[in-house]
């Protein structure tokens, strides 16, 4: 049958799709907060130093921050694009914990950063936080393991971010739970990574097998009275290599070496001690190889990089030239002390003379 021709045909009428009900709580703050952490997490990594701990670093990464803030934060816009593609309206329970642990990576990855200079480094804003000593080896295995963590859960968001559908409100609970959870546990777990970067920076042991704690714990007066017999045993060592060469008119450099470059990464203090000697025409006519068989008979071995070392780990650098120059150089391991306030409670030396025989030296 059909209708007469002037008759209205009455339009089909449909009702609109219902709006997916976005779910309150810590999965919406997150999805709102998504955007801005994109931003601010880029824009701290390029300008933390500009906090205290900046060094040539801090310069480059200014210089290259017009390139490196929008890449990085449009690369990690990506997953929640996709999730709005998809029709999600807030964070999906499963990824929430991957968020937390991205943007705490990426917070966590500058502040272990020290600051490089043409002097000494200045130390990461982690370890102006932490207060007590943190190394600086340690603290680069943190930075290279929250750029893994970081580049691994974005790479997992993506994945989620593609696959996920929205959840019904009756799975939603557990995955809130888990959340909330994952907000305290997440920092928490780099709160413990740093407990145990400061032990293990703690019982670090030095040339003795003493840990800075231990020594720490004597008076400076002690700690001196010691500083002041490695001191003498060091310069006792040298002084049989130099009666090889030459009874007198040996002039000398070095002393006690305050935080010396093997030992500075640990923040902590130390010492070691440099006894260099050098005369200026012993070694006209000297054998070398005569003399280098002549000091391995004392129990100094040869190493790889042409120095020669002691049982007591002294190491020995021997340079000549044509002109008779002759520069003898032992550096001994280093220990734990404070190495800024031994020097105070030392007897004064008095003027040292210019030159020194061989069984000579002057005291610490």
């Amino acid at each position: 049958m059909t209708n007469p021709p002037n008759e209205t045909v009455a339009p089909r009428f449909s009702l609109p799709k219902p709006r997916p009900v976005r779910q309150r709580g810590i999965h919406a703050f997150v999805w709102d907060a998504w955007p801005w952490v994109n931003w601010l997490l880029p824009i701290f990594f390029c300008f933390h130093g500009w906090l205290g701990s900046g060094g040539w670093e801090t310069l480059l990464l200014t210089v290259l921050s017009p390139i490196i803030v929008p890449v990085f934060a449009l690369l990690a816009s990506l997953p929640r694009l996709i999730l709005r593609k998809r029709g999600h309206t807030t964070a999906p329970g499963p990824m929430v914990w991957l968020l937390f642990l991205n943007g705490w990576s990426w917070f966590i990855a500058p502040l272990t950063i020290p600051g490089p200079t043409d002097g000494a480094t200045i130390p990461s804003l982690l370890q102006s936080l932490v207060v007590v000593p943190l190394s600086d080896g340690f603290q680069g295995l943190m930075f290279i393991g929250c750029c893994i963590l970081g580049a691994l859960s974005w790479v997992a968001l993506l994945v989620l971010a593609g696959t996920l559908h929205p959840l019904p409100a009756t799975a939603v609970g557990i995955w809130r739970i888990i959340s909330w959870g994952s907000a305290f546990l997440v920092p928490m777990l780099f709160a413990v990574t740093v407990v145990i970067g400061v032990g293990t920076t703690a019982n670090h042991l030095d040339a003795a097998s003493e840990t800075s704690g231990l020594v720490h714990s004597r008076s400076l007066q002690d700690q001196a009275e010691l500083a002041t017999e490695r001191y003498e045993q060091t310069q006792q060592a040298v002084s049989e290599i130099r009666a090889l060469i030459a009874d007198d008119d040996w002039h000398m450099l070095g002393g006690l070496e305050r935080n010396p470059y093997a030992c500075r990464s640990l923040n902590m203090d130390c010492y070691l001690i440099n006894a260099d000697f050098s005369h200026d025409t012993a070694g006209t006519g000297l054998d070398r190889d005569a003399l280098i068989a002549q000091i391995e008979s004392l129990g100094w071995k040869p190493t790889e990089g042409g120095r020669l070392v002691d049982a007591d780990g002294r190491e020995l650098q021997l340079s000549t030239d044509e002109g008779g120059f002759v520069q003898v150089d032992v550096e001994s391991p280093w220990w734990w002390g404070d190495s800024w306030d031994i020097q105070d409670v030392l007897p004064d030396p008095g003027t040292r003379p210019e030159t020194y025989a061989a069984d000579e030296w002057p005291s610490l």
